[in-house]
Order: C-alpha cells, then sequence, then structure tokens
C-alpha cells in the first residue's frame, strides 16, 4: 500500500472508531440504565489520539471534521450500531469486546509498519502508540460470567463472531479500496 492509501484508509478508520465512542456509550446506557450514565462518552480521549495521528500524516483539521464516509465505513458502523442497540446486550458486548481487541492487536503492527517504512517517527505514531487492551477487558469481562449458560453462551459467541467478522471485513475491504498490497502485509 502507498502512503496516500494508507492515509486515506486511516481516515475511514478514524470514522469507524469514533463511531465506536459513541455505540460504547449506547451500550453503557443500556447496561447501566441511562440513569447512571453521567457523562455519554460521544467522543474519548482516544478519538483525539487518532485526529493528532491523522495531523501527523498531513491531514488538516477541517479536512478530518468534513470528510465522507465510505460505503465500508458506514456498513460497518451500521451493524456494529444495530447490534447494540437492538440485539441482546450479551451479543452486543461481545461484539464491542470482539472488535476491541482485535483493534488492540492491530495497532501494534500498524505502528511497526509505520516506523519500518519511515513515514513517521515513533513519536509521531500518537494513536497507534498509546492504543491498550483495556477496553477490550472490560467488556470480555463482562461477558464472562456468561459462558456458563448455554443460553447466554450462544448469544456471547454470536457476538464474538459478529465482530471478528465486521472487523475483518473493514479492514480488507478498506486496503481493496486504497488499492493494495496490506499497509502490514
Amino acid at each position: 500500500m502507498t502512503f496516500e492509501g494508507f492515509r486515506r484508509t486511516q481516515t475511514q478508520l478514524f470514522l469507524a472508531r469514533r463511531r465506536l465512542s459513541s455505540v460504547t456509550a449506547t451500550m453503557d446506557s443500556r447496561i447501566r440504565g441511562p440513569e447512571d450514565v453521567v457523562e455519554m462518552r460521544w467522543s474519548s480521549p482516544i478519538d483525539d489520539d487518532f485526529r493528532d495521528f491523522l495531523v501527523s500524516l498531513g491531514c488538516r483539521s477541517e479536512e478530518i471534521e468534513g470528510l465522507p464516509h465510505w460505503a465500508e465505513v458506514r456498513a460497518f458502523n451500521a451493524a456494529l450500531s444495530s447490534t447494540c442497540m437492538l440485539e441482546d446486550v450479551d451479543a452486543g458486548a461481545a461484539c464491542l469486546g470482539s472488535i476491541e481487541y482485535a483493534f488492540d492487536h492491530v495497532s501494534g503492527t500498524v505502528g511497526r509498519a509505520v516506523l519500518d517504512r519511515g513515514w513517521l517517527t515513533e513519536e509521531r505514531l500518537a494513536y497507534y502508540r498509546k492504543e491498550s487492551a483495556q477496553p477490550a477487558a472490560g467488556w470480555l469481562d463482562l461477558c464472562e460470567p456468561g459462558w456458563d449458560e448455554p443460553e447466554r453462551r450462544y448469544r456471547l459467541w454470536q457476538g464474538v463472531q459478529l465482530g471478528a467478522y465486521l472487523f475483518d471485513r473493514l479492514f480488507r475491504d478498506l486496503d481493496r479500496r486504497a488499492g493494495g498490497v496490506s499497509a502490514v502485509a
């Protein structure tokens, strides 16, 4: 993948990541109840780190805010949003945990590829330097008690599978749209 192709896919991943923050807030309210959610997390520090990363890649702030969503990102966002808003809470939490887990593990690989290609210095990696498994662990911890109950286990497994599928499709489809070999291949 060329640098320009990588930059374009990263702007789209930002749109997916930003939606993930709002979906997380929605799931929080479904689990704890809207009255217990003091501050909805429609934006998060991770979003700010990702925005800083995009600026390091040469994107202008006004360009980032006016980004059009590619169909690949719309499909990911729509499937994730409907799962977390309309499906069983177990399926939604497992789906989020699966996606967060995958984002965390891919982040290190992407960060190394960016450094290896000389596209940025380590100091300018921002987002890919700061990702951690904490969000994934929270969702997966929430799911853990359900694995002992056959009915819940089925819903949890469906959520894990859907999250893995959505994440895989998003990355493969963005790579194909950008026109090249994956940045991490």
